[in-house]
């Protein structure tokens, strides 16, 4: 009898345990776009250009014209996610766009101006197909996460990508837009459930 109660006790303290997430056996695609954060633009993966490349689109708002395509090398990007932040690099203001392709992660900035730099990549950090990014709340990190099950944290150095702007910095246009829903979804709320 004893021999039987351990040999339960280790085939429990053996067995697997469960996943907390589906791995590369959950097939899907999903067009993942993302807005700037002051709403100007629209950044939209999966895109094509001339010849079959794949790019990033990035739409001004108000025109249905790609102003930018966003390269990327090889395979086609899967998603896209915008720093919550504008930050200020060489006296410009930045939206930061993280681009996850098949097997790469590319960080860009783009100014004000329209200007797109080439800020970091990441390739080969996973075993399987990226399938999303997102930012830190002060962009300071990226979570990317794979079909293989796994999450990669990518940290910057403080001031690596820029400088995050306080909202008090930012034009006024730029603040209505970065607070605009946020307030709007703030006042729906307090007004729907009654509270302050």
């Amino acid at each position: 009898a004893a021999t039987a109660a351990a040999a339960a006790a280790a085939t429990t303290a053996t067995a697997k345990q469960p996943s907390l997430f589906a791995g590369d056996s959950l097939h899907s695609f999903f067009r993942r776009p993302a807005w700037t954060p002051d709403g100007g633009a629209l950044i939209m993966p999966a895109g094509m250009v001339t010849g079959g490349v794949s790019a990033t689109w990035l739409l001004r708002r108000g025109d249905a014209t790609p102003a930018v395509a966003l390269p990327v090398a090889g395979k086609p990007p899967v998603a896209v996610r915008c720093a919550p932040v504008i930050v200020e690099r060489q006296g410009k203001r930045c939206a930061l766009v993280a681009v996850a392709t098949v097997d790469t992660l590319v960080v860009y900035a783009i100014h004000e101006d329209g200007e797109v730099e080439s800020l970091a990549a990441l390739a080969g950090a996973h075993l399987s197909a990226l399938t999303d990014v997102a930012w830190a709340a002060d962009a300071g990190m990226l979570a990317v996460s794979s079909h293989d099950g796994y999450i990669t944290l990518v940290a910057f150095e403080e001031g690596e990508l820029g400088r995050p702007m306080a909202a008090h910095e930012l034009p006024r246009h730029v603040q209505a837009r970065m607070c605009g829903f946020a307030c709007r979804v703030r006042a729906r709320l307090t007004r729907a459930c009654g509270t302050a």
